[in-house]
């Protein structure tokens, strides 16, 4: 095997003098840096002494620690990708539920308004208690705003005469999620004055929560006109039992 390098003269230091065994990295006189084994053998004094370039040494190690880096960064450039796709995606979920919010926000709002400009008295009612009426009820119970019936207990507008039974009938009616079928009742005024009215309502759910949406139509002039003809036939019987004797 030739000797590569050159030889050292007596004026060199030995940078292997010391140790009796090991590695040392040193740069020959043809300025390559190499990695030198060498180990000393007993009883001789004799120094064993083999020398690689590092270059060759580390050619292995460099390739996989490129690789390494070369698949680190293609997983942080996928991580990168993924993460703009996730945060695309979420943004288009967040806007697509920002906009069926709305979307609800507004169909709710309609569907309120109708309901408030209804000719037809209707209110909702959970627990006992007056959650919302609009603007007909307000008129057929005599009220000047919503605000003076919202939150007082349903069974008030109730006639003393037709109150039995009303409030179990409609807690099963809310519990069971089943319909009041339409019946005559009596309400009470604020004023005090009794009206008849047509009632029918049926469990829906009311911010989230069961509840009872009853409609009520004033049936008081009909109730009015059939009292009046029931006296005008009493008298007529009366005036042809009286021809009759």
């Amino acid at each position: 095997a030739a000797f590569v390098g050159q030889r050292l003269g007596p004026a060199d230091a030995d940078p292997l003098r010391g140790p009796q065994e090991g590695f040392v990295s040193e740069s020959g006189r043809d300025g390559v840096p190499r990695l030198v084994a060498f180990v000393t053998v007993p009883d001789v004094g004799w120094r064993v002494v083999a020398g690689l370039p590092e270059a060759e040494v580390f050619a292995e190690y460099r390739a996989t620690l490129r690789r390494t880096a070369l698949i680190t960064f293609g997983l942080a450039m996928l991580a990168l990708l993924l993460a703009w796709n996730v945060s695309g995606a979420l943004a288009r979920l967040l806007a697509a539920r920002d906009a069926a919010v709305a979307a609800l926000g507004e169909s709710e709002q309609r569907y309120r308004t109708l309901v408030d400009w209804s000719p037809e008295a209707i209110s909702v009612h959970r627990d006992g208690k007056v959650l919302f009426a609009n603007r007909a009820t307000v008129e057929l119970l005599g009220a000047h705003s919503d605000q003076e019936l919202v939150g007082r207990p349903s069974i008030d507008f109730i006639h003393p005469d037709f109150r039995g039974g009303v409030a179990a009938e409609v807690d099963a009616a809310v519990t069971r999620g089943q319909t009041i079928a339409r019946q005559e009742q009596r309400f009470v005024r604020l004023d005090g004055q009794p009206v008849d009215v047509e009632v029918q309502g049926t469990a829906i759910v009311f911010s989230g929560a069961p509840a009872m949406i009853a409609s009520m139509r004033d049936i008081t002039p009909r109730k009015q006109a059939e009292a009046a003809l029931q006296r005008s036939e009493a008298r007529l019987q009366v005036i042809f039992a009286s021809a009759s004797d």
